[in-house]
Formats: C-alpha cells, structure tokens, sequence
C-alpha cells in the first residue's frame, strides 16, 4: 500500500472553503472546455456547454441519524450534497465501498464515529476509520474527507471520556493525511 501524502497542520479547513477550493482545481483541470460564440451580431452572448454551466462541486455526507435530519437545500447553493445514512463505521465503510460515483465527489463528509464508540474500543474505531479514509482515497484520489469527531452524550459520564479519548487519537493519527480536515463538535 503506497504511504499517502503528509500535511503540514496548521488549522482546521472551512468545510465550504475544501469544498470551493476543489471546484477551482477540477475547473482548471478540465482540458475540453468549449466556448462557442453564436453566429448573429450579437457578439456578447457566450454559450458554454451544459456540463460546465451545472457543475457545482459534489459533497457526499455518510453518516448517523444526525445528518439524516439535514436538509440539504439550505446548506449552500455552491455545491450539491447527496447524503447517506450509516449508522455505525462497518456501515460507513459498507457505503464507501459501494458508492460508484462519475464524477468523483468532491469532498466526503463522515459522521459515524459516535454510534461504533459504543461497541468499539477508541483505537479500533481509529483503524476501522483510517480503513475507510484509505478506501476512499484510493477510491476517489482528488477527494477531500471531512471526519466529524464523536459528539458527547448527556446521558453517560463514562461515554463522553471515551468520546474525548477517541476525537484526540483521531487528531493525533489524522494529522499526517493533508486531504483530511476535521470538525470539532465539542460544545465546550
């Protein structure tokens, strides 16, 4: 398995700004852009074709009954979200392995990490995750993953240690992958 690239880690990335920032990659990549200018006077009408005029950067969200609950037309109107429910990691990378997606997402939202805290130890949710990351950036080389870190629960002290343990091995082992960005869900 090849090593994946280093990051130098400097802060957390803007999830709209991952998402901008690869529409501006994948706009300068494309080597068949076409303009067509129309053969009347009118020299000011510039027709492109379709596909570029639509293209919005693709997110993907993966994740609990917490994101099943968003309403993906309020998020932005500079990309387009597709959502998928996966409630514990074997059903995140389940999904990932599945997902036959043309063009490549963008980027990749995952929000699965609370669920399998339950069952899991912290360092086996932290390799079941870094499996998926590596499924998926192999999957999808010029995809960015967005890992949203456990959230704490009110109904057990002893879970939220383990959520606190687990989201700082997930920013201890992430930290080398520079196509990875984390958010932090900590209400503190």
């Amino acid at each position: 398995m090849q090593p994946l690239p280093q990051r130098s880690y400097d802060s957390y990335d803007n999830f709209q700004n991952v998402a901008s920032t690869s529409k501006a990659k994948d706009v300068n990549k494309s080597p068949n852009k076409v303009e067509t200018i129309p053969k009347n006077k009118n020299l000011d009408t510039v027709n492109k074709p379709k596909s570029d005029v639509n293209q919005k950067p693709k997110v993907i969200i993966v994740g609990t009954s917490n994101t099943s609950r968003l309403n993906t037309n309020f998020l932005s109107k500079n990309f387009t979200t597709t959502k998928y429910t996966a409630f514990h990691l074997e059903d995140t990378a389940k999904t990932i392995e599945e997902l036959k997606l043309s063009p490549a997402p963008n980027v990749i939202v995952l929000h699965s990490l609370t669920n399998s805290l339950k069952d899991n130890s912290a360092d086996n949710c932290v390799t079941k995750l870094d499996n998926i990351v590596q499924t998926t950036n192999k999957k999808w080389p010029s995809c960015k993953v967005v890992i949203s870190l456990a959230t704490v629960r009110k109904d057990k002290d002893t879970y939220n240690n383990q959520v606190h343990l687990v989201n700082a091995l997930v920013r201890n082992h992430f930290i080398k992958y520079n196509f990875v960005s984390l958010c932090d869900n900590d209400n503190y």
